[in-house]
């Protein structure tokens, strides 16, 4: 991945350098208005958008929470681990996890070099894709039978990519594009 794309997630946002500095706990006001810990996609998604991207925080781990999005997160350097359903799922460089909205999950603090990038998505944003696939598949079935219903049925998927030069350029492109739109 582009080095100059890799320093500017790399940046210490205020949120990272408060939990550097010894706070110990989330700042969930950031993330949801709510009692229970949703993080609600207005907080992040510009009106009108369909989908936009943001650095997962690091130096802290991000406790059990849902969100009423979609989540697309894209390891671009080092390791994250979500914990799901009583287990851990250990994303690597490359790696790609599609998280349905509504599922509680949390997430293992992530160091300096632990680079994610979280994609919030609306399910309309899947619209044209979906058309598109005329087959069944995996990614299909998913997105047809769990991303429009408003309780966890399929929590996850995983695609194990490595370091396929292909999808590292396109998640470079639409990262690089989305955080220079900002």
């Amino acid at each position: 991945m582009n080095p100059e794309l890799i320093r500017k997630m790399q940046e210490i946002s205020p949120e990272e350098q408060s939990y550097l500095d010894g706070n110990a706990t989330v700042n969930k006001e950031l993330y949801t208005s709510e009692i229970k810990f949703e993080i609600d996609r207005n907080r992040f998604l510009k009106e009108g958008r369909l989908i936009t991207v943001r650095p997962h925080s690091r130096f802290i781990d991000f406790p059990a929470h849902r969100h009423n999005y979609i989540e697309i997160m894209y390891v671009c350097q080092g390791t994250i681990t979500h914990y799901l359903d009583g287990k851990e799922v250990t994303l690597q460089k490359g790696d790609l996890l599609l998280l349905n909205q509504h599922v509680q999950h949390g997430v293992r603090r992530a160091e300096y070099e632990d680079i994610g990038i979280n994609f919030i998505a609306l399910p309309e944003f899947f619209d044209i894709p979906l058309q598109m696939l005329k087959e069944n598949n995996t990614l299909a079935e998913f997105l047809v039978n769990t991303l429009r219903q408003n309780h966890p049925v399929s929590h996850y998927l995983v695609f194990r990519l490595g370091e396929n030069q292909a999808i590292e350029n396109l998640m470079e492109n639409m990262i690089s594009s989305m955080l220079n739109d900002e």
